[in-house]
């Protein structure tokens, strides 16, 4: 009986350490080509992400991916599991807030970025 006591609290403690996972910052941003990215602001990374039906602005307020614009800036939870692609894709998100409305700074600067890695580079 006391090892399953001592199971379930081990099992309890993994739990509540992942609740407590620390958001992604990243700013939502428009390519060239019309698609929709992400750049982690911490990291500088770049990605595609899945938006979850758990979006929401600042006051908790309920949004729909039509609410999304160009320089949102979202805290983004999810199973922390990036797909090793170009760019990065990140299925695992399962709750974003949005943080700062269109921060256009941030998103051009990302925006050139992502053009300037997807050029073809010429070959001599």
């Amino acid at each position: 009986m006391k090892k399953w006591i001592v199971m379930l609290a081990v099992l309890v403690m993994f739990c509540l350490v992942g609740c407590g996972e620390k958001p992604m910052t990243a700013v939502y941003f428009q390519a060239d080509d019309n698609s929709w990215y992400f750049a982690d602001l911490d990291t500088d990374t770049i990605f595609s992400g899945t938006i979850p039906d758990k979006l929401t602005d600042e006051n908790g307020k309920k949004l729909t991916e039509e609410d999304m614009t160009d320089g949102d800036i979202y805290l983004i939870y999810g199973d922390g599991i990036m797909l090793e692609s170009f760019p990065g894709q990140y299925p695992g998100i399962t709750k974003m807030v949005r943080k700062e409305q269109g921060n256009q700074e941030k998103a051009d600067q990302y925006r050139q970025e992502l053009s300037s890695m997807m050029r073809p580079v010429a070959v001599e």
